[in-house]
């Protein structure tokens, strides 16, 4: 499975990541509040996990979509 970009936001701000590579891709900021937490939270939704959120991200007020596409290859699940 590949991700080619992801993105959430509400109605003041949004965000979309474009720069996933082949391989293993690391998410990472020194900083707080930069979205890391809800990028990985929108991938794992867009694959079929369930939703869950701390009360104070107000989640059910952002949007969250992913790109993607599979490739099934001899000797992978």
């Amino acid at each position: 499975m590949h991700f080619i970009e992801s993105g959430f936001g509400n109605k003041s701000e949004a965000f979309i990541e474009r720069r996933y590579q082949d391989g293993i891709n690391i998410i990472f900021s020194d900083e707080n509040n930069k979205g890391k937490t809800l990028t990985v939270q929108g991938l794992m939704y867009s694959i079929g996990n369930i939703r869950f959120s701390r009360a104070a991200l107000h989640i059910k007020n952002i949007i969250s979509t992913a790109s993607l596409f599979t490739t099934k290859k001899s000797g992978y699940s």
